[in-house]
């Protein structure tokens, strides 16, 4: 326990009648600042209950209620709630860090400085980019045009992945997922302007496929987007070269895989010889690609959508090198639209940004500079961020918390009716080898070699594309390094990664109101212990069950163990099958399958460590909520969010996250321990029958 919380208690004596007459809904301004303080302190954002809702009726809007009643999504974004807050706080956390070393001595600045300075000037720098136009991009616009037969495209394809641009194929360096020590190389499916394959088939009844109008709408919408930029780019006949350019993408996307088939982690694992793939693309100049990315062509490589390869050797068959050349030509305008002159970055805006998400205005340039610096070089502004918004005493209680819950879910594996002993001693040999980072790596990124220029925007954004792949491709065949941070500590964030068995928390995310060091245990063991748990269960949901404790697939399961996992969750699948979150969509079981079983087996297992936590002393009543209440508020409002119309379409077809709602109301519905908390019985919205309730871990 932390020394203030006796002081926390004596406010809690001295403002109770208040915070009774806050909950009833008539506090006056001047005590809603009082409450507003007191809210800070108890982690409960009092302010957004709407105590006309009951609880065992809806969950979500009794805690962020008077929230959602009042707030509207920023015209500069497409969704708003507890993760926008605090990405943009982030935001302007390192805005400031940036603007501090801009306006210092240039001979003060050490070289990470003297880049984030010249980075952040040349991308600032709204007349420079009206002056040079389209000229910091001739090289690239004179190799497309000196293109002459369809043999030199493959290496231009990788040409453009040295620098970070958009092609129709992917090498990526990863661990070999059957061998995690090592890296391999991966050949992955990509080339499509919209977000997967089933935007360009409205109508079709494919599984994947989207069935209605808008769908065909927006699609039309893309087409004219990509004659707009093809028209800014100079080209002749725009409108019939778009349609062109859409049919080679729609070609593409045949091959494609959707959302739901990409989380399957074995169906994505396919090895392939170099004569494998000689033979699946015949018309792929290989050995050109290979060269073109600096790399030996590897003697074996792992195919993530091997179907893929033979759409794009029927795209490279079928259309002329004309389509092909107008095919990259719109693709680089829309990749670098962000240093081009305004009338580009404009059009880029209206159909990816208005269009396509619902957002209404562009951020101003110094905001997007910023945003821009921190994507390229996160590790340079990582230390400062750190030292100025994360306390070591933060982390030292998170990483606390994470060994309480890692303990609570072993607890869970333990007393599992369904597993049998075999599976349930390798599940624990898995939760005990899990990785676990918590704020920060303490091997900061190197950048030396990188240039970056004052007044070269469009360039830096290239060179920092290829240094990075440099530093990239020089894993390849090279043993992997388990220390390493895959991203930068101000992300608001966290994630599991399968491959090598890791649960990531950074600095950014561990603040309120996921992690809030001033408050009590309930509330942080609702959210960011919640956060925590969700990640753990990652390593035992559909996909992650499928590898060891190493980070290699291997069916480490029983056969009747698994036959009941399955079981279990095609339940769930089917439970949220009935959501419903926009007339005649309904949310994907498959594609958000896996974060499903994370949300109930880490609610679970943070309930579990929370329970722990009082060591066989009865939680305190506060604001006359019981501490298991309080922790499943703290759980309902980290989840508050507001979507445009748009967006939430966009999330419902794409994203294997489902609205907030889903996670609240959806989840809890399916705890005995939320029923207990609240008293919930039959007739109350959220009651489910216990033999209707899903739980897995």
């Amino acid at each position: 326990m932390f020394a203030c919380r006796p002081l926390r208690h004596h406010l809690l004596a001295v403002l109770a009648p208040l915070l009774v007459t806050a909950c009833n809904g008539d506090t006056p301004s001047r005590q809603r600042l009082n409450l507003d303080i007191f809210s800070s302190q108890l982690g409960v954002e009092l302010n957004n209950m709407d105590q006309n809702v009951r609880p065992q009726d809806d969950l979500y809007r009794f805690v962020n209620g008077r929230w959602l009643a009042v707030v509207e999504v920023p015209a500069d974004g497409s969704s708003y709630g507890a993760f926008e807050k605090l990405a943009s706080r982030a935001d302007l956390q390192l805005s400031d860090i940036i603007r501090r070393i801009v306006a210092a001595p240039g001979e003060s600045l050490d070289a990470n400085q003297r880049r984030i300075r010249n980075l952040y000037l040349s991308l600032a720098d709204a007349e420079r980019a009206e002056e040079l136009g389209l000229t910091p991009l001739d090289a690239i616009r004179q190799k497309i045009a000196a293109l002459q037969d369809k043999t030199g495209l493959a290496g231009l394809f990788a040409e453009f992945q040295v620098m970070g641009l958009s092609v129709p194929l992917q090498f990526l360096v990863l661990p070999d997922n059957r061998d995690t020590s090592v890296h391999a190389g991966y050949l992955d499916q990509s080339g499509l302007g919209l977000p997967n394959r089933r935007y360009y088939f409205p109508g079709e009844t494919t599984e994947e496929a989207a069935e209605d109008a808008a769908t065909k709408a927006l699609l039309g919408d893309y087409e004219a987007h990509i004659a707009r930029m093809l028209g800014l780019a100079g080209a002749q006949n725009r409108a019939s070269r778009a349609k062109g350019v859409l049919a080679l993408e729609t070609r593409l996307a045949r091959g494609h895989v959707g959302p739901a088939f990409l989380r399957d982690r074995g169906k994505m694992y396919n090895p392939a010889s170099h004569a494998d793939i000689a033979r699946m693309a015949p018309n792929m100049d290989w050995q050109e690609y290979f060269a073109a990315l600096g790399i030996a062509a590897p003697a074996r490589l792992i195919l993530r959508q091997p179907d893929y390869l033979g759409a794009l050797n029927g795209a490279l068959e079928d259309f002329s090198l004309e389509v092909w050349r107008d095919y990259l030509a719109f693709h680089l305008l829309d990749d670098m639209a962000d240093v081009l002159p305004a009338a580009v970055l404009e059009a880029r805006f209206d159909f990816y940004q208005r269009r396509l998400r619902g957002v209404q205005k562009l951020r101003p340039r110094e905001r997007r500079a910023a945003t821009l610096v921190n994507r390229i070089l996160g590790d340079a502004l990582g230390p400062y961020y750190v030292a100025e918004h994360f306390s070591p005493r933060s982390r030292d209680r998170v990483e606390r918390m994470v060994g309480n819950i890692r303990a609570a879910f072993a607890g869970r594996i333990r007393a599992l009716e369904w597993m049998g002993p075999e599976t349930r001693a390798r599940a624990l040999q898995k939760l005990a080898a899990l990785t676990v980072k918590v704020g920060y790596p303490e091997v900061w990124r190197n950048y030396e070699g990188l240039e970056i220029r004052a007044d070269d925007a469009a360039g830096n954004l290239l060179r920092a594309g290829r240094a990075d792949w440099r530093r990239i491709t020089g894993k390849l065949g090279k043993p992997v390094d388990r220390r390493e941070w895959m991203v930068s500590p101000q992300l608001v964030n966290a994630f599991y990664n399968p491959a090598t068995n890791e649960i990531v928390f950074p600095a950014g995310i561990l603040q309120p109101p996921f992690f809030n060091p001033q408050a009590e245990e309930a509330v942080n063991y609702g959210a960011i212990g919640a956060v925590i748990g969700h990640e753990i269960s990652h390593a035992f949901d559909d996909q992650g069950r499928k590898s060891d404790g190493r980070g290699n697939l291997r069916d480490w399961w029983q056969q009747g163990d698994a036959q009941e996992f399955e079981r279990r969750a095609q339940a769930l699948v089917r439970q949220y099958e009935t959501y419903e979150p926009v007339a005649g969509l309904a949310l994907d079981g498959r594609l958000t399958l896996g974060e499903n079983i994370g949300d109930r087996g880490g609610l679970l297992a943070a309930y579990d460590a929370y329970r722990i936590s009082l060591k066989g002393k009865r939680s305190l009543h506060i604001m006359n909520f019981s501490g298991e209440q309080r922790f499943f508020i703290g759980w309902a409002q980290i989840w508050r969010r507001v979507y445009t119309a748009d967006d939430l379409r966009r999330r419902l077809l794409n994203d294997s996250h489902p609205p907030g709602e889903y996670r609240v109301n959806g989840v809890v519905a399916n705890l005995a321990v939320f029923h207990d908390a609240f008293q919930v019985v039959e007739g109350d919205k959220l009651y489910l029958p216990p033999e209707e309730r899903v739980t897995i871990w």
